[in-house]
């Protein structure tokens, strides 16, 4: 293999290496902000069917819950 050859080979491997690792970055912060809104939207269904039932002591048992839950997740220091 000449080194014009050899030249080439190595330069396509760290360019493809380069484009992987570039793809890869940042992946952590949008898989955090998926499980953030998943887990608010859940909460956000909770909250609107507690809101529909006839049974108030049921919603409001929910609701204080969630309220203390979030109010302990506020305060932490």
């Amino acid at each position: 293999m000449n080194h014009a050859a050899a030249f080439v080979m190595t330069y396509v491997a760290q360019t493809v290496e380069g484009l992987r690792a570039k793809k890869e970055s940042g992946q952590g912060s949008v898989e955090y902000a998926g499980v953030v809104f998943v887990v608010a939207a859940i909460i956000g269904a909770v909250i609107a069917a507690a809101e529909l039932l006839t049974d108030t002591s049921v919603a409001q048992a929910i609701m204080n819950k969630l309220s203390s839950a979030v109010g302990s997740v506020n305060s932490a220091p």
